[in-house]
């Protein structure tokens, strides 16, 4: 598959959309076209790998109470950035900077990417039908941040936000079952 670089891409519009179950598939589109897209490897684990015009990376959570994600580029053990959990709150690291990611709030389900400035840099809301996760929509925030490291930061997001669905999902289906509702 060809994809559009993302200096290319429509900024306005960008969305993750799922295209994909067995194992779980989600496409970086913008009205222009594909800019990549994040797969995991298999149906259950948490490696997945991402690929686009100037990328290719392989993404892994290690831990469960104190969560880690590091993203590699595809056959190199050097990590290029790594998500730590602490709480609530989230501190993304790439060669580029330090960057906070959590929920925009307690009950609201949109999550965001802190910039340099105070602001945000990544504004990301999810959709879904059901308890079924669709997708995302992407907003840029006022923080400048350069393109590679916005897609970056929007693939490593979004894989951690597909990562924490599927855990709110599975613990919906065992209280579910656990209560005779399944």
């Amino acid at each position: 598959m060809a994809y559009l670089p993302f200096t290319d891409a429509d900024r306005a519009s960008l969305r993750w959309v799922r295209t994909g179950d067995r194992p779980f598939t989600s496409e970086l589109r913008s009205e222009r076209g594909v800019l990549g897209v994040l797969r995991w490897a298999k149906e259950s684990g948490s490696l997945a790998h991402a690929e686009g015009a100037a990328f290719h990376w392989t993404l892994k959570r290690s831990g469960f109470l104190d969560p880690r994600v590091s993203v590699r580029s595809e056959g190199s053990s050097a990590p290029i950035a790594h998500l730590r959990g602490q709480g609530l709150h989230h501190v993304i690291r790439t060669a580029q900077g330090s960057y906070r990611f959590g929920r925009s709030g307690l009950l609201v389900p949109a999550w965001e990417v802190g910039g340099d400035n105070g602001g945000w840099a990544l504004h990301l809301e999810p959709g879904r039908t059901g308890r079924r996760l669709e997708g995302a929509v992407l907003e840029l925030g006022s923080s400048r941040v350069a393109p590679d490291e916005l897609l970056l930061l929007a693939t490593l997001a979004w894989y951690f936000i597909v990562l924490a669905w599927f855990e709110d999902e599975a613990i919906g289906e065992w209280t579910d079952h656990f209560e005779g509702r399944a």
